[in-house]
């Protein structure tokens, strides 16, 4: 059977190992340069996805203008069809009748 002494100097034992508070402050003074690039590198990499959107927001005004055209373009083609099938069915029915 174990002794009160015993059993209280077991949990001080085990606790050896956790950091202190001078342990947690050495620590962050040795992050903070390490954090001081993270930084930099994210205001760099925000720098960058702001180029990107720039040049998506271009693509995407070229984009409507394409599409715009090509959509004046089916129209006409779409005219176009419909005057030629009209020509065809008066011609038809004209070379019938006077035929």
């Amino acid at each position: 059977m174990t002794t009160y002494e015993e059993r209280l100097s077991r949990p001080e034992g085990v606790y050896e190992h956790l950091a202190s508070k001078s342990d947690v402050s050495e620590l962050r003074a040795d992050l903070q340069p390490q954090i001081a690039d993270l930084k930099i590198e994210l205001q760099k990499a925000n720098g960058r996805l702001d180029t990107v959107d720039g040049r998506l927001n271009a693509f995407d005004s070229r984009f409507d203008r394409i599409e715009a055209r090509l959509d004046k373009l089916i129209f006409a083609l779409f005219g176009a069809g419909l005057a030629f099938g009209i020509g065809m069915v008066v011609l038809i029915v004209r070379s019938f009748a006077g035929g």
